[in-house]
């Protein structure tokens, strides 16, 4: 019950996509990664709305020590490289 109301306060407080409530930056109607974030996506094994540079990104890992993801463009899987968390964006 405690969860459903935490739950409920949340959803008023930080916006809501794909029934996960985002607690990155907003810029511009797109919400900045944070560790929390990029680690849910990279566990969950789904292919989200990510972009670095304006490139869609498959998040492989997080290094939360460092606040950065091992990331890949979807269309060059080949093309691996560690980014600053903060250059990532949720669309």
């Amino acid at each position: 019950m405690l969860t459903l109301i935490i739950s409920k306060i949340l959803r008023n407080i930080y916006p809501v996509i794909d029934n996960t409530i985002c607690v990155g930056e907003e810029k511009g109607g797109f919400f900045q990664m944070n560790v929390q974030r990029a680690q849910e996506i990279a566990t969950s094994g789904v292919i989200a709305n990510i972009t670095f540079n304006g490139v869609r990104v498959f998040i492989q890992n997080v290094d939360e020590k460092n606040e950065t993801a091992r990331i890949y463009p979807l269309d060059d899987p080949q093309k691996e490289q560690d980014v600053p968390l903060e250059n990532l964006m949720e669309h």
